[in-house]
């Protein structure tokens, strides 16, 4: 004879199902008859962070881990919650419990890794990772991790094997392929790299992908008398360095209906004779295909030797250029913009932007005067240095991207960086030296000064992980040469 399933039992299996109410009402009225049970607390808790009730999910961790210190699950579940309300401080405290407990779970490792790379900490993050596997030899999250962290530590050929090991495992995990293709752009295996890069969609960027009804385009269709979408993602960067792929697209014979952020809009409108240019959110027409912009490397095969490099694609707004003519007046100096730092809710901020003390004694050695070309000043510590002497600020003329285009223009040479200012003066066809952190983003490539997406640009790269002092030395003395040059 069959005994009836448990309230926790059946709340188990409602909860699994994703019928989270009857879930609840389950799990509370089991909790009602037997409060001290460990093991509902905890799984009503998890039902609680389900449900984006962080608080409540907190409060019943915290009350699980009472009845059982020792539960290592839990202490890993009270650090996610805390990570879910962006108290990084209280899930590192939660996870470092997690690994303690006499049998620790394995995610308490990684996750506590996670934090550890995104302060900086690459080799502490490393040795989570391989406590993680030392437990679990087929944790493929952890090598995925541990890939991760190699190739932040320029490891390339031991991020390589850790993607490997991964895929042995799990060869359909998505976030592997996604990480794995920013290894093999690094490394100029376009073939590949564009290939994989399409698992964006179904890793890291599945929540922002766009769902029409109409198919994407990746090459094969004819595009002869239809009409297209190519619409943006990702950050002002990516949508101004690939925006060069418009003109091949129309060379199909396609109507194009462009859709990017709306900060770029007046940018890109003064840019094309396109008849639809659309802001992000605004309604669209109806359109036969879609293709967002970082796909159309795939469309077009595009490897190192075919990259398109029509330079400038990129012209400021002749509107624009009174103004910043008038603000910047003659001179008879090399005039050179200056840009230390990104967005600063960027995931790699902490590697790709110059400590403003850093970048302050770049001012006090530079042997010019630098325009600030920098937005988004909030941080003391910058607005000093916006203020230097050394630096001319027009920061609180700057209205939009059409403003930064006039002003670039008008300079003789652009440092920055690895930001939207250093592609929008790559766009335009202006000398512009790009700062790259020990571990570049994929699109600078390996061991080169020059890059085959700008022919204008040239590339300042970290022999060490943060050592901003010996790159900005070397940016000096290029600008003595520099400005010989240009007063010839």
């Amino acid at each position: 004879m069959h005994q009836a399933p448990t309230d926790v039992e059946a709340g188990f299996v409602a909860h699994r199902a994703g019928r989270l109410g009857e879930a609840r009402r389950l799990y509370e009225r089991a909790l009602a008859l037997e409060p001290g049970n460990c093991r509902t607390v905890f799984l009503l808790g998890r039902l609680n962070a389900d449900d984006k009730q962080t608080g409540p999910a907190i409060v019943l961790f915290e009350r699980c881990i009472r009845l059982q210190p020792a539960l290592s699950i839990a202490h890993n579940a009270l650090g996610n919650a805390w990570m879910d309300l962006g108290n990084v401080q209280l899930a590192a405290a939660a996870y470092r419990r997690a690994i303690e407990c006499p049998e620790p779970c394995v995610e308490a490792f990684c996750n506590l890794g996670s934090i550890c790379r995104g302060q900086g900490q690459v080799d502490e993050a490393i040795s989570l990772y391989r406590r993680a596997l030392a437990i679990n030899h087929g944790f493929a999250e952890a090598w995925c991790n541990l890939g991760v962290a190699f190739k932040e530590q320029n490891r390339l050929d031991d991020a390589a094997d850790a993607f490997r090991q991964a895929l042995t495992i799990k060869p359909d995990m998505e976030d592997v392929h996604y990480n794995e293709s920013h290894l093999l752009l690094l490394r100029g295996d376009f073939r590949r790299g564009w290939q994989e890069h399409e698992y964006r969609w179904t890793s890291v960027q599945s929540a922002s992908r766009r769902q029409f009804a109409q198919p994407l385009w990746l090459g094969d269709a004819s595009l002869q008398g239809k009409t297209i979408l190519i619409h943006a993602e990702q950050g002002f960067g990516d949508t101004l360095q690939f925006l060069r792929y418009v003109p091949l697209v129309e060379e199909r014979g396609a109507k194009i209906i462009l859709e990017v952020q709306p900060a770029l809009k007046n940018l890109v409108s003064t840019n094309s004779n396109l008849p639809g240019i659309f802001g992000r959110g605004e309604a669209l027409p109806d359109f036969d295909f879609h293709c967002p912009l970082l796909s159309l490397p795939l469309a077009f095969s595009t490897d190192l030797d075919s990259i398109p490099s029509r330079n400038p694609y990129l012209f400021c707004p002749e509107s624009h250029r009174p103004k910043w003519r008038e603000i910047l007046g003659t001179t008879a100096r090399p005039r050179v913009g200056f840009v230390w730092f990104g967005n600063r809710q960027h995931k790699n901020d902490l590697n790709r932007s110059i400590p403003p003390a850093a970048a302050a004694q770049f001012l006090a050695d530079a042997p010019v005067t630098l325009h600030c070309l920098q937005v988004g000043i909030r941080d003391p510590a910058d607005a000093a240095l916006a203020a230097s002497p050394k630096m001319i600020c027009h920061t609180d003329q700057i209205r939009d991207f059409s403003d930064t285009a006039a002003f670039v223009d008008q300079l003789d040479l652009v440092i920055s960086v690895d930001t939207s200012v250093a592609h929008l003066a790559g766009g335009l066809g202006k000398p512009i030296w790009v700062l790259l952190p020990f571990a570049p983003d994929w699109r600078w490539l390996l061991d080169r000064d020059d890059s085959p997406w700008y022919p204008t640009a040239r590339l300042f790269r970290q022999s060490a992980p943060r050592d901003w002092n010996s790159v900005l030395r070397t940016v000096c003395n290029a600008l003595e040469t520099f400005c010989l040059k240009v007063s010839q």
